[in-house]
């Protein structure tokens, strides 16, 4: 699309949408239902244009579609644009317009009219309360889809229906259940001729055989899937095919490994690296710790050790890119939002003066509408204000807060410590600051896997909140490693909170999921005297941590400023 100024390119992806529309009717449905790599489309296919134009202008994208709403335009389906408004506000993040959206679709179709729309939206609405952990209504929904489907012999959107199911079977952790509808859907799909390849099955079916650690059973799956990377040329800036591809190798390597062929697992995932540049960031990561492992299965501990702390880094930067990505999308939705409320002023501003005119003669009535509208305005404003100033707050919360653990992020934490310093130095007082450290959390990641260490920091974030005082102030500076700020507070005082603190983490351990065991932190305590000293204060904590760490774990270290040693 050419880079005209905002208006002018809303403007113009109106004038181009409407034909698209009206010409290819329940095609947008088709795509979005089954936006996945099995679709072989030709390359000017006008829906793709529509989807691409999605992903590289989102906000112009959406307003254009929302325009069309109120507009009386010929030979297309309002239910059709309030299925793709849905769906583009479901890839948004935004659940809650999605789910209004896709309501009004289904008030909108006629139900006898026109009943492939009409489960076409059901099946969306499946996958919609599958996304918003609302599984046993999504399996209500997509049950009617394929009863009717089977009925009628409408065989794609039936095995449409089947991978809908086998994914909401999956994520509700019934493998038996999912395996079987997919597998009829992979029979089905083989058996007759569809935009649904039976090799993207495989690729699904092989993911629910993983999870179940079935990896011999997994591998044909996988080899059939490989087949898949030939067709995706044709829509590959929608979903590239060197990324499919790449997944597919990523899962074989998986795959070897645990069957125990560790020089083939090495060579598949070497093979995937070739073509790293299309993986995302979490993939890396997941390709770096496969790699480490099989590098250990081989003896290469070296090499093992070195790959392992190179993922550690990655996941460090991926945690940063997640929350900008959460800014970006917030961001998007709230100038939509805005825009929104800014064109519904405008015409109401339109219509106020249309209304003037006409009614000149009447100037009594015409004062009592003015009023009306005005009051109107100055609601719409109101509204509009409120949700700008929840937005920004949003915006501002994601900016300081750890996304996993809930606590203050790394910058804002020191931000915190440097005015705190401020304060206590020009008081004459001291600041009471700790540092923490989960004891052997690489060995909870190694042993059970970065979802148990997720687990593990997102209780400890918890239990900090619930055990230290409003007023202190907590943040996570590192991978494990946590800063605590006690203002108004002695050492005698912060000792005390965090040994209880300490307490109530060994007992929150017990109850994991993940047979974790009582959960230990080491720490250091001392005081902050002022900026000018804070640098030689916090390492001098930091060493009364390590010394924790050394001589058994599982203690707080006061720094002792008067023997320059430690006390426990």
């Amino acid at each position: 699309m050419p880079e005209y100024p905002l208006k002018q390119r809303r403007i113009a992806f109106k004038n181009n949408i409407i034909p698209v529309v009206a010409a290819t009717g329940l095609i947008f449905m088709s795509y979005c239902t089954f936006a996945a790599p099995a679709q072989v489309s030709a390359p000017d296919d006008a829906v793709i244009h529509v989807i691409k134009s999605f992903h590289q202008h989102p906000q112009e994208t959406v307003l254009g579609l929302e325009e069309m709403l109120d507009d009386v335009l010929p030979d297309y389906t309002p239910a059709t644009i309030q299925y793709l408004l849905s769906y583009f506000y479901m890839k948004l993040g935004d659940f809650s317009r999605s789910e209004s959206l896709l309501e009004q679709g289904l008030e909108n179709v006629v139900q006898v009219g026109e009943p492939l729309l009409y489960h076409r939206l059901l099946l969306q609405k499946s996958q919609l309360y599958e996304k918003t952990e609302r599984q046993v209504l999504a399996l209500h929904y997509v049950a009617v889809v394929s009863e009717w489907a089977q009925q009628h012999t409408v065989t794609q959107l039936y095995i449409g229906a089947l991978i809908t199911e086998g994914l909401i079977q999956q994520s509700l952790q019934n493998r038996e259940a999912a395996l079987t509808k997919l597998i009829i859907a992979h029979r089905i799909a083989s058996e007759n001729a569809t935009q649904i390849l039976p090799a993207h099955i495989a690729g699904l079916i092989a993911s629910v055989f993983q999870q179940a650690e079935q990896y011999d059973n997994a591998l044909p799956y996988l080899q059939e899937a490989l087949a898949i990377y030939q067709h995706l040329t044709a829509i590959q800036e929608i979903l590239p095919s060197e990324q499919y591809y790449g997944d597919i190798l990523r899962g074989l390597s998986n795959a070897h490994y645990h069957t125990g062929n560790f020089g083939t697992a090495l060579d598949t995932l070497a093979r995937a690296e070739t073509i790293s540049a299309s993986a995302t960031p979490k993939e890396m990561i997941e390709s770096r710790i496969l790699e480490s492992r099989i590098q250990a299965a081989l003896g290469n501990y070296g090499e093992a050790y070195q790959t392992l702390e190179d993922a550690r880094n990655k996941q460090v930067k991926r945690l940063n890119e997640i929350s900008a990505e959460k800014l970006f999308k917030l961001q998007t939705l709230f100038d939509v939002d805005k825009k929104s409320q800014e064109n519904a002023a405008l015409k109401a501003m339109t219509k106020a003066q249309e209304l003037r005119i006409k009614t000149e003669r009447q100037r009594g009535f015409f004062m009592i509408s003015a009023l009306v509208l005005l009051f109107s305005l100055c609601v719409a404003l109101v509204i509009l204000q409120k949700k700008r100033a929840r937005y920004q707050h949003k915006l501002e919360q994601i900016a300081m807060t750890d996304s996993l653990t809930s606590l203050l992020n790394r910058q804002h934490t020191f931000k915190l410590l440097e005015e705190q310093a401020d304060i206590a130095g020009a008081c004459g007082k001291k600041l009471a600051v700790a540092l923490l450290d989960i004891d052997l959390f690489k060995q909870v990641n190694d042993n059970f896997g970065h979802a148990a260490g997720d687990e593990v920091l997102r209780t400890f974030g918890a239990l900090v909140r619930d055990n230290f005082r409003k007023t202190d102030i907590t943040g996570r500076i590192g991978g494990e490693e946590f800063l605590l700020i006690f203002p108004d507070a002695d050492i005698t005082e912060a000792k005390a909170a965090t040994d209880k603190f300490r307490a109530a983490l060994k007992t929150a351990g017990n109850a994991l999921p993940y047979a974790l065991g009582p959960l230990t932190v080491s720490g250091g305590i001392g005081y902050v005297t002022g900026p000018d000293t804070m640098a030689a204060e916090l390492e001098a904590i930091d060493k009364a941590l390590y010394q924790a760490k050394e001589t058994g774990r599982d203690a707080i270290i006061v720094v002792d400023k008067s023997t320059d040693g430690f006390t426990v």
